[in-house]
This record gives structure tokens, C-alpha cells and sequence, in this order.
């Protein structure tokens, strides 16, 4: 189930939401910002759909199987170095 992200600015949300694309950023304490993006989301049914979708794709880049994957990659990239210098 995709959802529009209303979150405050910070290093971590930065990297992961990118603002009015696939939610919404704030500075912290900035209630009236908070209840501007919410109207925003109830009141435009397009824009919400659309970001929807795209925090849907935003959010199978930090699944599971995504994550497993690429610790997988690294750790077979890793042992074949280590395999081709004859360590392993």
C-alpha cells in the first residue's frame, strides 16, 4: 500500500523523500506546513495518486529482497576478490 509521506527535513528523509514527488518535507515545529501538505494531499486527488505511485517505487528500493540483494552482491564481489589473490 503506496502512501504519501508528510516528514520533517532531516539528513535521513532527505535522502529518502524527495519533496512533492514522493511527499513532503517540513522544517521541525512548522505545524502550518504539516496542515498545508496534508490539505494539499486530501483536496488533489491527482497529485495524490501520482505521489503515491512514486513513494510506492521509492519504497521497494528499502525492501527486504532489495536490501539482501545488494548485501549478497557485495559479499560475492568480496569473496571472489579475496578467492582471485588466494586468500580464499
Amino acid at each position: 500500500m503506496n502512501k504519501v509521506v508528510v516528514a520533517s527535513k532531516t539528513k535521513v528523509t532527505q535522502q529518502i523523500i524527495t519533496h512533492k514527488k514522493n511527499g513532503f518535507l517540513y522544517e521541525a515545529q512548522d505545524t502550518e506546513k504539516v496542515a498545508a501538505y496534508i490539505d494539499e494531499i486530501v483536496n488533489d486527488p491527482c497529485k495524490k495518486l501520482m505521489m503515491e505511485r512514486e513513494a510506492g517505487k521509492t519504497a521497494l528500493e528499502y525492501s527486504w529482497e532489495k536490501i539482501i540483494s545488494d548485501i549478497m552482491s557485495q559479499l560475492e564481489a568480496y569473496f571472489s576478490e579475496k578467492s582471485d589473490d588466494g586468500i580464499y
